[in-house]
């Protein structure tokens, strides 16, 4: 479904081997935590068996201001009070690691994540696993 979807908006995406969709030629930016925050998100989503956006389990997994931010369920918490038809089509811009992504993927049937950073539109993909 995603591929019929992107390929009508955005011609010559490509998609490569972790799940990211991506413009040939296209640059992007380093945007970036740090390569040993982006290394400790990515070991936490391979590891937890909960990704959600309600997960205990990553939350606990929280060992720094940094890491605490990508992992806290407070994030999602915050959008969890509005009433949203799951059948509204989505455009997140600047979808970091997928904290947000993640609730939105669980609420609405149809989300295009967009993220200028590759490590994080990497991390993304790997947090929305099964969606």
């Amino acid at each position: 479904m995603t591929k019929s979807i992107l390929s009508g908006v955005l011609p010559a995406l490509t998609q490569d081997r972790f799940g990211v969709w991506r413009k040939e030629g296209a640059g992007g930016f380093d945007y970036s935590d740090g390569t040993d925050s982006e290394k400790y998100l990515y070991e936490a989503f391979t590891k937890a068996d909960d990704l959600s956006s309600d997960s205990e389990e990553l939350e606990g997994m929280g060992q720094d201001w940094t890491s605490e931010y990508h992992l806290t369920r407070k994030r999602a918490q915050l959008l969890r009070a509005y009433d949203f038809d799951p059948a509204a089509r989505v455009l997140e811009v600047g979808s970091g690691c997928g904290a947000i992504t993640r609730f939105l993927g669980e609420t609405f049937n149809d989300v295009v994540a967009v993220e200028g950073s590759r490590v994080r539109a990497r991390l993304a993909r790997l947090r929305t696993k099964g969606l």
